[in-house]
């Protein structure tokens, strides 16, 4: 699977560092703004073409998926620019800065028959799946609580804190709590609450509440201060905990009624994290699937409808 990159920040970098790891995949171009800086990626990862602008890159083709890490506000036209071209996507989260624009996406890569998915790495990962696989041993659950927080210096120019760019804790952090809640809740909450702190228009620190029946599920997300960044399913009969930084843990405990410890689960990543995503896109190329059941579109899609509906609240 020859791949090709769209951006050259620090996920990006990550991204590569994985890829290079993972069996029959090539990292076979980047692009970047500037060919100064795509030719200076390209030697740090081995890429052999590298280009001045994403259009060059999506010409090439040899190319058969291409990983999109540009800023949230460039995703929809950087990946419609990728359809024209017939190649594949993992896009970074948040795949969009609407649910219309996501829409539209959906629709070309399932017409043309391409692939495409937001990389959503947590659900990729062994602890996310062994979490899972636990559920049913903490009974109904009651309460599923996340927190993605770090402090974050104060720049108007910077993506995280420009609107133009899609900045916002909730475009930046929020899919990744939600992913949890959701995964355990699933998704017909009766109610969405919420409390944020608002900066020059963007979205820098809040707690949303997602209510169910009989259940609820709580994500917080800042660039104002540390969290502990943790997550915690609560059920009738126990519990189950992510280690801090859960969107890319490595152990996941398991807790009875007592609170008593009796399971630990821990996989070390074989690189950094990055790789169980790239090896799950990479057994679809190899299947010809053009989805990922990991990280299915429509999952995706309902995330980003509950972070619409919370960004329009703040408005």
């Amino acid at each position: 699977m020859n791949i090709g990159i769209i951006g050259t920040g620090n996920i990006a970098r990550k991204f590569a560092e994985a890829a290079n790891f993972t069996k029959d995949v090539k990292l076979f171009a980047v692009a970047s703004r500037t060919i100064e800086k795509a030719e200076k990626f390209s030697k740090i990862y081995n890429i052999d073409c590298f280009y001045g602008s994403y259009e060059e890159l999506v010409k090439n083709e040899s190319i058969d998926i291409v990983y999109i890490a540009t800023p949230m506000s460039e995703h929809y036209n950087n990946v419609k620019l990728c359809f024209e071209y017939n190649k594949g996507v993992i896009c970074e989260k948040t795949i969009c800065c609407n649910s219309k624009e996501f829409s539209e996406l959906i629709d070309i890569s399932k017409e043309k028959g391409l692939f495409f998915t937001e990389a959503m790495w947590t659900k990729c990962l062994p602890s996310f799946k062994k979490a899972i696989e636990w559920k049913e041993k903490i009974g109904e659950v009651k309460a599923v609580k996340a927190c993605f927080c770090f402090f974050a210096e104060y720049n108007p120019n910077s993506r995280l804190f420009s609107k133009d760019l899609g900045g916002g804790a909730s475009l930046d952090l929020l899919a990744y709590p939600l992913t949890i809640i959701t995964a355990f809740l699933g998704f017909d909450y009766k109610e969405l609450k919420s409390s944020v702190y608002m900066k020059n228009g963007v979205d820098i620190d809040e707690t949303v509440i997602l209510e169910y029946d009989n259940a609820f599920g709580v994500a917080d997300c800042s660039f104002c201060y540390n969290g502990d960044n943790t997550a915690v399913i609560i059920g009738t009969k126990g519990r189950i905990e992510f280690e801090s930084g859960f969107w890319y843990a490595e152990t996941v405990n398991l807790y009875n009624e007592k609170g008593i410890l009796t399971e630990t689960f821990t996989e070390k990543h074989k690189c950094n994290g990055y790789e169980y995503e790239i090896e799950e896109v990479n057994n679809c190329f190899k299947k010809g699937k053009t989805e990922s059941e990991d990280m299915p579109l429509n999952e995706t899609f309902k995330i980003l409808k509950i972070i619409e509906k919370f960004r329009d609240s703040c408005e």
